[in-house]
């Protein structure tokens, strides 16, 4: 049954010295001016010349042997023919000993016996034997430069994503895994969680093992620093210089796509130079050097890069064969031709209506997108656009098109900030985007990935302020300023080749001239609209960041074609004096690599710069007491999402693609809140829209209290503070706890301990009347929403306690656990207080840590089930009605101060913009 994988690794395996013809002709070159290099030859031509008569004969009994066996569609495939198994038999005799009579006599020098072995990049590139003298002495001048030898570590495939996680593991861990692992005792969990540390969050990004080391080289170099990496770039621009001669000749021995030399006429990539970083570094990415060549695989099967997230793919390879040649046949693309010609008609006669509505904006957008197809040609990214005809005859072939037409529309994405440099500062203008839709072709459904993307996030330079405080405090130095500055790609995508310019072919309409009407025009680069390409193109800059860090000692990150580049601040008399010497480098980095920076988007280093729309302070950094780096969304961003909501509203609609749309954007902008929590719970109408029928478009009451709730919240948006080192004040440790008897008695209990100050609070009573009459019907919500009001009455009736401090909270009820990490809950009052807690929390910059604790090891039930009676001024716990479970816990907090309960009503959860000055310490 598994003859046929075995015929065509045979194959395979026969057809080697044809595929090494390429290979051939360059030695044959060399031969008369390198000894060694004709004597390997010789021993190839031996070979081949000797083996071309085994492999006819050997081809022809294959044929036989196929045909004897049968199509392979049969059940059971019938045995391979005795001649054929012989005849494979022989040939490995034959080629066995052909080699070995060529090894004794001709035997290679022993430092080029495995010439092959020595570049791993040359090697993917299928050109081995370019790795001479000439490449080695580049190759030893460049690991002679690097300050360290870098060990790239892979991002780790994602586990169950459907398991609901904080910090890494689920809601309730495992006992031994727990920052206290008491199961019952009440007394006992009390002792040890005032004991334990405050827990520091891991974050969701990783900083790269290159990045620590590059901040280490930096703490090294001090005042030096700038000068290192002076001369660290001049080192690289000689080897990509002098690499130009072996780039000539890897060039010269290979055919590449009519796309790929287009391309060239904008950008040269030096691929020998990429080699040698490749090389240098080992890393693991060997095949980049030849897609940057020959072009990167977007569509079919996408091979693993092994620098990128492992992700399995969602089918077998088989499955995926079948439904690519069905999907991609030329009479498909021949339908689909025609159906995307019809789509783009069909846009221009939707616009054409609009218009005589008064409504000019689909026409604008046509419009737009056609001048920015214009625009990509003259920047040589696009080929000419051309007619139906002229199409049809350069992509004809039997039975169809060789081409997937793609269909293109315009998409405005907001506003833009863009630096100027002549007036320094940030400038708005409108960001249009075309998107090339490869969902709608049916190109992404025939893409078959391995891997996906892991990028950082907006607040990466909090990562590296961490490590460079974390190192600093090891050396015993106080730690230096930090800023950081931005870089963009020039037309990202574009830069990159295509493998597959039959994929890449645009579908836009023209509306100008005496002949308007659909247009064709091809992507040399990548298109923005096929997955596949988010892989490839990301390739890339990853190489670039990763040399950055390894030779300029830059801890930088790319998102994208963002590049974030933070550095020790250089010390100078004024800020003109400065030499931003780090951002010169990687700019020379990227000029001898061949890949071009946009120069209008370059922002230099400050302490205060906007990185993927999010303004990041590291002003505090280098504070010797309280390092911390802040960010908050731009005021342009807010006021474009508030812009968006305002718009719905005065159309009295929004359908759930809209939805969707203003829930990315929302999601996006309270990352970088306090918490990353506050206000996901207002979004619910929003969400429920996304849910709902297509139909469903009406604007309702909810969306305008949420409307309502974000124009507050925006007015003074509370920012993200990210604190670098321990704060200097220990923990305060909160208990909160619910007890709920259907008819009965319903309390709520709070303790806190201070363990800076040892000193202790309490606070319990039974919940009022109009917050039970409030809660959602049924019995079973009742005790959730009792628990979450317990955490919420907790800040509003010791505000001043929470103030500016790290409060490690535990609570024995899973779903308020989840509703206070979350910020957000389905029960729609739940999600009210939810909100409510993040925006208290947030007015009181708390850095907060939900933690679940066992129902039998939770103190705060002692005051939440038994009633307090008058004692003096003060009041005390009922001691009639303690348990004797309860007693030695309750002299543990016999010295506790008691304060009267403070529960918010539910007016006031429900005007949540009460929270913001009423029950708020400022």
């Amino acid at each position: 049954q598994n003859w046929p994988k075995m015929r065509t690794r045979l194959e395979w395996q026969w057809a080697q010295p044809l595929r090494d013809a390429a290979a051939w002709r360059a030695m044959e070159k060399r031969a008369a001016r390198e000894p060694y290099v004709a004597a390997r030859w010789r021993r190839h031509a031996t070979q081949a010349s000797s083996l071309v008569p085994c492999l006819l004969i050997l081809l022809i009994m294959t044929m036989c042997g196929s045909a004897a066996a049968g199509p392979d569609t049969f059940s059971t495939p019938l045995p391979p023919s005795p001649w054929l198994t012989a005849g494979s038999a022989a040939y490995a005799v034959l080629a066995g000993s052909i080699h070995a009579r060529s090894d004794e006599h001709c035997s290679l020098p022993p430092k080029r016996a495995c010439l092959e072995l020595r570049s791993p990049a040359l090697r993917a590139l299928g050109m081995p034997l370019l790795a001479d003298e000439s490449y080695m002495s580049l190759l030893d001048e460049l690991k002679a430069a690097r300050p360290f030898t870098p060990a790239f570590e892979r991002p780790p495939a994602r586990g169950n994503k459907f398991n609901t996680r904080i910090w890494g593991g689920k809601f309730i861990k495992p006992p031994s895994e727990r920052l206290v692992p008491t199961q019952t005792g009440r007394l006992e969990h009390l002792k040890l969680a005032i004991a334990a540390d405050f827990p520091v969050m891991t974050p969701t990004y990783v900083l790269p093992s290159s990045c620590k080391k590059a901040i280490s080289v930096m703490l090294d170099q001090g005042s030096d620093l700038g000068k290192f990496r002076a001369k660290q770039s001049r080192t690289l621009a000689s080897v990509a210089k002098r690499a130009l001669a072996i780039d000539v000749k890897i060039k010269s021995s290979c055919t590449v796509l009519w796309n790929v030399q287009h391309l060239t006429k904008v950008r040269s990539i030096n691929v020998a130079f990429v080699c040698l970083l490749i090389d240098v570094m080992n890393w693991p990415d060997v095949a980049i050097a030849n897609d940057l060549l020959r072009g990167f695989q977007v569509v079919g099967h996408v091979p693993p890069s092994l620098v990128l997230r492992p992700q399995p793919p969602l089918e077998s390879l088989a499955d995926f064969d079948i439904r690519f040649a069905k999907t991609m046949s030329p009479p498909a693309n021949e339908a689909w031709f025609e159906q995307a010609k019809r789509l783009v008609v069909a846009q221009a006669r939707s616009a054409a209506d609009a218009t005589r509505r008064g409504d000019p904006g689909p026409l604008n957008s046509l419009q737009v997108s056609w001048r920015a197809t214009k625009k990509e040609n003259h920047d040589g990214w696009m080929s000419r656009p051309e007619t139906e005809e002229k199409t049809r005859s350069r992509f004809a072939t039997k039975g169809g098109l060789s081409c997937r037409a793609i269909v293109r529309y315009g998409l405005q994405q907001g506003h833009k900030e863009v630096w100027n440099p002549l007036t320094l500062a940030h400038e708005q203008l409108p960001k249009h985007r075309n998107i090339d839709n490869g969902k709608s072709n049916s190109s992404n459904l025939c893409t078959s990935l391995h891997e996906t993307i892991s990028v950082c996030t907006f607040d990466y330079v909090a990562s590296v302020a961490r490590e460079l405080a974390a190192q600093s405090l090891a050396r015993g130095t106080p730690t230096p300023s930090l800023v950081f500055g931005t870089e963009d790609m020039r037309a990202a995508y574009r830069q990159i080749p295509s493998r597959n310019p039959e994929q890449n072919l645009v579908c836009v309409w023209c509306p100008d001239g005496k002949n308007p009407g659909p247009r064709w025009s091809t992507v040399l680069g990548l298109c923005f609209g096929h997955k596949g390409a988010v892989n490839q193109f990301n390739r890339c800059p990853l190489l670039l960041v990763e040399t950055a860090r390894v030779f300029l000692a830059l801890p930088c990150e790319q998102y994208f074609d963002d590049i974030n580049v933070p550095t020790i601040e250089e010390t100078a008399a004024t800020p003109q004096q400065r030499d931003y010497q780090a951002q010169r480098s990687l700019k020379s980095l990227f000029t001898q690599v061949g890949l071009a920076l946009e120069p209008t988007k370059s922002v230099p280093p400050s302490h205060s710069s906007i990185f993927l729309g999010v303004k990041g302070d590291t002003s505090g950094v280098h504070s010797p007491t309280a390092p911390r780096a802040i960010f908050t969304p731009t005021r342009v961003r807010l006021a474009n999402v508030l812009a968006v909501m305002r718009e719905r509203k005065s159309a009295e609609r929004i359908s759930p693609l809209e939805a969707e749309s203003l829930m990315g954007k929302l999601s996006f902008t309270l990352q970088a809140s306090h918490g990353r929590a506050i206000g996901r719970a207002a979004t619910q109408p929003l969400y429920l829209r996304m849910l709902a029928p297509q139909a469903e478009v009406a604007w309702n009451p909810a969306l305008s209290r949420m409307l309502a709730f974000f124009e507050i919240l925006f007015a003074d948006f509370p920012p993200l503070v990210v604190p670098l080192l321990r704060h200097p004040k220990r923990k305060l440790l909160v208990y909160t706890d619910a007890a709920h008897a259907f008819g009965k008695w319903s309390g709520l209990g709070i303790i806190i301990i201070d363990t800076e100050t040892n000193e202790r609070w309490i606070a319990g009573g039974e919940v009022p009347r109009q917050n039970l009459t409030a809660l959602s019907k049924g019995e079973q919500w009742a005790i959730n929403q009792l628990e979450l009001l317990a955490l919420v009455t907790a800040v509003t009736t010791f505000p001043e306690l929470f103030k500016d401090r790290d409060c490690l909270v535990y609570v024995d009820n899973v779903s308020c656990l989840k509703a206070a990490v979350h910020g957000t809950a389905k029960v729609e009052d739940m999600s009210e207080m939810a909100n409510a807690l993040h925006i208290s929390l947030a007015r009181l910059r708390v850095n907060a840590v939900f933690l679940h604790v066992p129902g039998l090891a939770n103190p705060a039930d002692i005051p939440s089930r038994i009633p307090f009676i008058p004692d003096g001024d003060t009041f005390k716990l009922d001691p009639d009605r303690l348990e004797p479970e309860d007693k030695p816990c309750v002299a543990f907090l016999s010295n506790a101060v008691w304060r009267a309960l403070v529960v918010p009503t539910p007016a006031t959860l429900a005007d949540l913009g009460s929270f913001f000055d009423t029950h708020c310490v400022s």
